[in-house]
């Protein structure tokens, strides 16, 4: 997610095509835009979304703040 620079507390998906947070917060559903490609052009996949928010939790005390309720990632197959 990319923060807008002049729209407050609006976030815009990079990767992302929705989120969709369950009730109460406990848990939340990202969808991929199928034209997500990463900085070699080949398709993001879920395991490279669950390995950056990982890498990221690890390298920064800002970014593990802001994600310190989120104790794990995994990917799902949702039926259409």
């Amino acid at each position: 997610m990319t923060e807008s620079l002049d729209e407050v507390s609006t976030e815009y998906g990079s990767v992302g095509r929705s989120r969709q947070p369950s009730r109460g917060f406990l848990l939340g559903h990202v969808s991929a835009q199928a034209e997500a490609n990463g900085h070699d052009g080949k398709p993001v996949t879920p395991d490279d979304v669950i390995f950056s928010l990982n890498a990221f939790k690890q390298a920064s005390s800002a970014i593990l703040a802001y994600y310190r309720h989120v104790v794990k990632a995994e990917k799902s197959v949702i039926a259409t």
